[in-house]
């Protein structure tokens, strides 16, 4: 037991990092291992849904990556938590007598069981589910992957309804969301995530829980993406990682009652004509599935990239303006005038070499930047010029 609590926080406070500075198919190769052992090292007694601790922390660690001191202080705290696990479960289990060992982990493992293949079916959905989205260049990854853990639970006649719940409760939040947003002062919308956390812990049905696990999500990515942008990433992650839950499922559990029938028939002689038919089938299934799962990645890939680059060329455009006014202040105090063409030149303005050298230094201060005063002393050069360069 003591060496699981390690491995777990071992894989904690490897993975995430590792994945996050990796290419797209290295970290994909890293979630598989790292979301396989979590769940071997602590999914044991499936009951317990601890995959949703373990998972989910390793993919929220994942979605918001430290580097240098960050990182630093995240390993002490993460080792810190261990330490404390590990004297918590030393204290309780200390005088109860134990039968299995750690490797007894891996001697028992048998890929037929119902729970090493929720095991495997939960890593290979949310891995290849993340793949999709970093190969698409889509930001919040993470997004998808909590939700497709979400959804596929160990028995597959639960997934489907799980995932009918995920999207449309996923959207209500969201509303709610921008409801609270847009009608609360600003000085509590960091209070917004809180809220949402004691909604969680007051929930007792997953459609609720739900709604209220979108509000920290949103709150973070609306400092980032904008308030709709962030909206329409949330419910396009969730729409998306439902339906390839499902799919996925399909797909995975027929593969492997394939594999167990072709086991059990190696006992007697192989028909070759039913394996052959059975083939043709699988591959329509797979077939369709896959032309779903790429209709839908492509429409999840135009809608969010598109919305975006709106928004990206929005702040942008906002950020010129802000910086051109700013510009403008250092102008007019410099050269002391308040009338005049954005286009009128420094030396047209009056300027010298005694105010350009003014000038420089206010700018380079204020913005961080480097500025050339014999290209402020050109007749050519302008506010505008200056803007520019402060960009």
């Amino acid at each position: 037991g003591l060496i699981s609590i390690a491995g777990i926080f071992a894989i904690l406070i490897v993975g995430p990092r590792l994945s996050n500075i990796a290419d797209p198919l290295t970290a994909f190769l890293i979630n598989i291992v790292c979301i396989f052992l979590l769940m071997m090292f602590g999914c044991h007694n499936v009951i317990m849904y601890n995959h949703s601790t373990f998972v989910l922390g390793y993919l929220l660690l994942q979605g918001y990556d430290v580097a240098g001191k960050s990182y630093q202080l995240r390993v002490v705290s993460l080792v810190v938590g261990m330490l404390i696990c590990m004297g918590v479960f030393y204290k309780n289990q200390k005088n109860r007598p134990h039968k299995r060992g750690f490797m007894d982990i891996f001697r028992e493992f048998n890929i037929h069981s119902a729970r090493n293949n929720w095991y495997l079916k939960l890593t290979l959905t949310v891995s290849t589910a993340m793949l999709i989205i970093n190969l698409l260049n889509i930001p919040r990854a993470m997004w998808v992957g909590i939700a497709c853990m979400s959804v596929c639970v160990p028995f597959s006649s639960d997934i489907a309804p799980k995932a009918k719940k995920r999207a449309p409760f996923n959207i209500v939040g969201s509303l709610i969301f921008v409801a609270l947003y847009y009608a609360l002062p600003k000085w509590v919308h960091p209070y917004i995530g809180i809220i949402g956390g004691i909604g969680v812990g007051y929930s007792a049905g997953y459609s609720w829980q739900t709604v209220y696990n979108t509000f920290g999500a949103l709150y973070i990515a609306s400092g980032i993406f904008g308030v709709k942008t962030a909206v329409l990433l949330r419910i396009c992650a969730n729409i998306f990682a439902s339906l390839y839950t499902v799919l996925f499922d399909h797909v995975f559990n027929n593969v492997f009652a394939f594999i167990k029938n072709r086991k059990e028939n190696l006992i007697t002689e192989i028909n070759k004509k039913d394996m052959t038919k059975f083939m043709d089938h699988f591959f329509d299934h797979f077939k369709f599935v896959f032309k779903i799962v790429l209709l839908v990645s492509l429409a999840f890939y135009f809608i969010i990239t598109s919305v975006i680059s709106t928004t990206i060329i929005d702040k942008s455009i906002d950020k010129a303006d802000e910086i051109l006014l700013q510009v403008k202040s250092v102008f007019e105090k410099v050269l002391n005038i308040e009338q005049y063409n954005l286009t009128d030149s420094f030396l047209e303005l009056g300027g010298d070499s005694l105010m350009g050298f003014e000038l420089v230094s206010k700018i380079e201060e204020r913005f961080h930047v480097k500025l050339d005063l014999r290209e402020v002393l050109l007749d050519s050069y302008n506010l505008r010029h200056c803007s520019m360069y402060s960009l």
